[in-house]
Parts: C-alpha cells; structure tokens; sequence
C-alpha cells in the first residue's frame, strides 16, 4: 500500500515538473511549455534538462568516456555482491527514451550525431566485461512497434503494450521463457487519454489523443513462477509490477529513494534495479549497497 500512496504521490508530482525522480528538491519548478518538445503528428517529448538527459542522449552527443562506464560498471558488481549476499539474483533493467524509440516523430531540427547512445554503449560494455543479468528492451520494442505503438504520443512513458515487452524480456532474463505480443490479446482500458506532457503544456483538452490498453490473457500454471521479486526504480518500474506479478510470486516496489538494503528479506529471489535511460547516471553515482 506504501508503494501504491508514494506513486500517487510523484504522478502528481511530475505533473508539476516531472522532477520527482531528480536528486535534487530545487529541481522542481512551476509547469512551463518550456519542459516539452512538440514532435510531428502531434507527439509531445520531455526535454527538461535538469531531469533526466533525454535530448543529448537522443542526439547522441553525450557519449560516456570508458572511465565511466567503468565506474558503472564497478558500482553495479558491488550491488551484484550486496544483493547475492542476502540470497537474491541482480538483475539491472534499463527502460528506453521515448525519444531514441520513436524518432521519426522528432523535430527536423533536432539533428542527430550518432544513432549510438550511451545506453547502447554501456549495455555492450557490460555484457562484454561482466556477467551481470541486463534487461534493456529496445530490440524488442522496435521490433514491436512495427504492428503495435508502445509509448504514448503524450505522455512520457510506454503504454501497455510496451510495459508488456518489457515484462516478458525481464522473464526471459530470469527465467528463460516468454510471451510475443502478437499471440495476446489487449482491451482498451480507456480512450482519449491525456498523458503527463499534455498536462505540462496546459493543454489537456487538446492531446486527448492516446489509448490505454491491459493485456488480457489466461496465465497458464507451466507460465507461473514462483519467484518473490522486489523491483527498485522510478514510475516505470512501477507500472511493472501490474503485469510481473502474473507470472511471478510476490512482486514488490520501493522507489529508488526510498530503498534499504534491509527490504531485501529472506525469500526474495530476485532484485531488479530498473531505471529509464534518461536517469542512466544513477547506475554509477547511487550507492544502494551502502543504504
């Protein structure tokens, strides 16, 4: 119930400023058109600066040097360490940029420098120099929005379907099997949706242009596991947790500020550490073992 109030709590927030998820408090400011970028066909994109990098990773021109992939890399072995310790699985789950998913939407005046970004790097770089358990969807988003849209025209994050995609790559990563998203069905959960970017701009009555979907789908006893999962994240990883726990055991949430070392108990299989591609810098600068 905790994790359902706080997430109550920063989707409010983010209608402000989409600043909760920053380190700093003075990060959240009064709601400015400033903080959102008109794309083609009415989509709407984050571009503020001071949370998140979305823009620079978008253009490619911000790519890590190798000591900080390094760093990264250092930070997240030490999480591995803590969290086999108490008898837990790390997995680290990465959720792509709206902006790298869907470019084609994006100004003509945003120029790209490099279709590599930083999340592409440090994905390589550490199933190249580590073992560690990584999810990062973006094949398979792509792959998907062929037939499906996986992100909401206005809205920050992904729809239903795009959560779906990335809850089956973390169960492909856990546990070896999956689900194609052309063999489920989706109901429409509701139609004319206006999603965070809208409401930043002040026009909410004018982007009612999204639909949320749910998955509908008999989740066989074979599909099940019975493995506890605690996520650790931001919003995405919360909105995870709707579709996790039909094929995990117990699933549970704690955002990334709130997070102790303490809340991985007895019984928990696995950690995941999720985080959107725009807070990528977090891998390296946040220290979760030591809390």
């Amino acid at each position: 119930m905790a994790g359902k109030k706080l997430y109550k709590v920063l989707t409010i927030l983010m209608t402000v400023a989409l600043c909760w998820n920053s380190a700093a408090p003075s990060c959240i400011q009064a709601s400015t058109a400033k903080q959102v970028l008109k794309g083609k066909n009415g989509w709407l994109f984050y571009k503020n600066e001071s949370d998140g990098c979305n823009i620079p990773e978008y253009r490619g021109n911000n790519h890590y040097s190798k000591g900080t992939m390094k760093n990264i890399r250092k930070n997240l072995l030490k999480m591995e360490k803590a969290v086999k310790s108490r008898g837990a699985v790390f997995v680290v789950c990465i959720v792509p940029n709206k902006e790298v998913m869907y470019p084609e939407y994006m100004p003509d005046n945003i120029k790209r420098k490099s279709k590599v970004t930083r999340a592409d790097q440090l994905v390589k770089y550490l199933k190249k120099s580590t073992k560690l358990k990584i999810v990062y969807p973006k094949q398979e988003l792509m792959a998907a929005k062929e037939n499906h849209q996986v992100y909401y025209k206005t809205d920050t994050h992904w729809n239903g379907k795009g959560r779906f995609i990335g809850v089956q790559a973390l169960r492909k990563e856990i546990l070896g099997t999956e689900k194609s998203i052309d063999d489920v069905r989706f109901k429409v959960t509701a139609k004319k949706y206006s999603g965070d970017l809208a409401r930043l701009l002040g026009q909410s009555s004018r982007y009612r242009t999204d639909t949320k979907y749910s998955p509908v789908q008999k989740i066989k006893k074979k599909e099940r596991s019975k493995k506890d999962l605690l996520i650790v994240g931001d919003s995405f990883g919360h909105e995870m947790t709707g579709q996790a726990d039909k094929y995990f055991g117990k699933v549970l949430y704690s955002g990334i500020w709130e997070f102790k070392m303490s809340q991985i108990r007895k019984g928990t299989d696995v950690v995941v550490w999720e985080g959107a591609e725009r807070y990528l810098d977090r891998f390296g600068s946040i220290k979760l073992y030591n809390r």
